[in-house]
């Protein structure tokens, strides 16, 4: 079998970051994979040392050009971002290959564009149900739910300790981590109230953010007017952020709806680190009865479970274990693979009958 990836993002988000993870499991599987990816960017980068074929592209119409190409010569065409979804579309009438498509953002689609897109994609996968439901209410049949994957590891307890002097940030005290872009779906408003009310409770933490800053302005200035600079530090993107979870106490996930799962929730799972989040969104599938959760909009729910699992170092570890064995049991890369495999076979028995 023979697959070919197409993701042309030129960020390193979570999407990129299950896109490596997919091939990773793949080819652990014996499968053959090919990748089409902006030329030079962090994805291409990250796979340069594996045994895949990249076809590298400049922008979305050299994307194309090369999917039109070399798209033939796979048995099948997996896109792993709109954009992707959009490339095998517009190439489709060349190579003829049957497309599956990831969608990772809990956004209702909109506009016939889109409607002609899903018409011209085979098969389509939700990472949630919450994902799954409103690709249905847009009219997207045969939807498949796969979640996305965790590949635990070694963490270097040592960088992550040096990571955090360097930025100022005191190991001294209660580290909860944040992780993730500061996007709408993520609610960076919402954490600011929480650490503001955290803050009413106690001192003994520091709230750090890690992932790119969008929203930074806003957050900095919810920072300032609440006076919370020794309590939630903006940290920006780090590469190698998994060693941050060794250090810490507690992960905190504030999505609103429209977050498709906040797939950082099972890195926390995998390291031994409990979770506090909103039950909404895709947070419905990844945290459901593993963590301490608040319905959306109430930052006082979210500091009370916060400062609970501060003070309660057994909670901590019994939810700890519970979660990390879910994980290991559910979301690591050979389950996910053999997920997808599934479903690769099935649209190809389906493609030649």
């Amino acid at each position: 079998m023979r697959i070919l990836q197409i993701n042309t993002e030129k960020t390193w988000r979570g999407g990129e970051r299950q896109t490596v993870y997919t091939i990773e499991g793949l080819l652990d599987a014996g499968v053959e994979v090919g990748l089409v990816c902006r030329d030079n960017y962090p994805l291409h980068k990250s796979v340069r040392d594996l045994p895949v074929t990249i076809h590298p592209a400049r922008n979305t119409a050299d994307a194309v050009r090369v999917t039109s190409t070399v798209g033939r010569t796979y048995d099948l065409i997996h896109a792993q971002s709109a954009k992707g979804q959009s490339i095998a579309v517009l190439s489709k009438p060349l190579h003829n290959r049957p497309i599956l498509y990831t969608r990772r953002v809990n956004f209702k689609p909109h506009g016939f564009s889109s409607v002609l897109k899903y018409n011209a994609t085979d098969r389509t996968v939700a990472i949630s149900t919450a994902i799954r439901d409103t690709l249905i209410e847009f009219g997207v049949r045969d939807v498949e739910i796969i979640s996305s994957a965790v590949k635990p590891r070694d963490l270097d307890t040592d960088r992550a300790r040096n990571l955090l002097e360097s930025l100022h940030v005191p190991h001294d005290t209660n580290i909860v981590g944040w992780v993730g872009d500061l996007v709408p779906q993520k609610d960076p408003r919402l954490l600011v109230e929480t650490v503001r009310e955290l803050a009413k409770r106690r001192q003994d933490f520091v709230v750090v953010q890690c992932g790119n800053d969008q929203m930074g302005d806003k957050v900095r200035a919810g920072i300032e007017n609440f006076g919370l600079q020794d309590r939630l530090r903006l940290l920006g993107h780090i590469d190698g952020v998994e060693d941050l979870y060794a250090l810490f106490t507690v992960f905190l996930v504030t999505g609103n709806r429209t977050e498709g799962l906040n797939s950082s929730v099972y890195d926390a799972f995998a390291h031994n680190v409990p979770v506090v989040s909103t039950l909404t969104g895709g947070m419905r599938d990844s945290v459901a009865d593993r963590g301490l959760t608040c319905p959306h909009s109430d930052p006082i729910c979210l500091a009370d479970h916060v400062s609970r699992l501060l003070d309660d170092a057994a909670l901590r570890a019994s939810m700890a274990d519970k979660a990390r064995q879910w994980a290991l049991d559910n979301v690591t890369l050979p389950a996910i693979a053999k997920r997808y495999l599934a479903v690769y076979n099935d649209m190809l028995a389906r493609s030649s009958g």
